[in-house]
């Protein structure tokens, strides 16, 4: 009953995109499983990224995991068009032969994600919007990427890397108006090889907050694994494993999206950001199942 409530809503609010992403994912799953080139450029597109993992969830009978992804997916729909846009643009600019104009240097720097930003939600972190200002600081302070965090930095200084400097872009920063202008600030890595230099702007791409939903979203599955077995020992040993499984579940996934974007925004841009996170997400997706082997 649930899920056919939560499809019924879903379809009102954007049913175009919903019956195109099933579409194209029935025609997918056709093609022979070796052909990892198709899957990785469908997952380039976040809509199609999200809306897989949420089907994914529902086939799995994992209902609140795939009402919270459908949330974000719906809350992020805005910004994840914008990505999308900017990637269409600077294929077109090569294509036509054009120098393409840019937010910044990606080449060099990497911008801080955000959880709030540029999402039908992002008045609640704006203190000059939100009817509750001291709240909207409180969550607009909390809205910091794990590069941004003090055990973040400690990890950076640990590998070695440094936060050279940083520049002003010209991404829209929550609070942004015509008469107060406000961009978001991009972070140069340096220090520690090639590899220590992705990992801070893997870092710099996971919004914390975004992080703890996604596990948060795991709970239910732990929670039904504790009443496994006969005893409590046998109980906490089925919880300690459904624990174990969620957390390489959405870590790998969430890490190899972070890698991968990282990775291609560093050579490509806005393009390379969106089709590395695609790539990231089938390996990650791969990496988890072959990891739940083990358990």
């Amino acid at each position: 009953m649930v899920s056919q409530v939560f499809y019924h809503n879903q379809a009102m609010q954007y049913p175009s995109v919903q019956r195109d992403l099933r579409q194209v994912k029935a025609h997918v799953s056709k093609v022979d499983a070796t052909d990892k080139t198709i899957l990785c450029a469908l997952d380039s597109i976040p809509q199609f990224r999200r809306f897989g993992s949420f089907e994914d969830k529902m086939v799995n009978g994992d209902n609140f995991g795939a009402l919270g992804l459908m949330g974000l997916a719906v809350i992020n729909f805005e910004e994840d068009l914008k990505d999308v846009k900017s990637a269409a643009k600077q294929v077109k600019a090569k294509i036509d032969g054009r120098a393409f104009n840019s937010a910044y240097d990606y080449k060099n720097y990497q911008h801080p994600f955000s959880f709030f930003r540029g999402t039908m939600i992002e008045k609640l972190a704006n203190p000059d919007k939100s009817n509750n200002k001291e709240f909207a600081k409180q969550l607009l302070d909390a809205d910091k990427t794990f590069a941004q965090t003090k055990l973040g930095n400690k990890f950076l200084r640990f590998m070695g890397i440094e936060k050279v400097d940083c520049v002003e872009t010209r991404i829209k920063d929550i609070g942004h108006t015509a008469t107060s202008q406000r961009h978001v600030w991009a972070r140069n890595f340096k220090g520690g090889g090639y590899l220590a230099e992705i990992t801070g702007r893997a870092m710099n791409r996971v919004p914390v907050i975004g992080a703890v939903a996604l596990a948060l979203f795991e709970l239910p599955k732990i929670f039904k694994a504790a009443k496994n077995g006969d005893t409590m020992t046998q109980q906490a040993i089925s919880a300690t494993k459904q624990t174990a499984k969620s957390g390489l579940s959405f870590g790998t996934v969430l890490a190899a999206i972070a890698y991968g974007g990282a990775i291609g925004s560093k050579h490509f841009g806005p393009a390379g950001s969106l089709v590395g996170m695609g790539v990231g997400a089938v390996l990650g997706s791969n990496l988890s199942k072959k990891s739940q082997e083990v358990f």
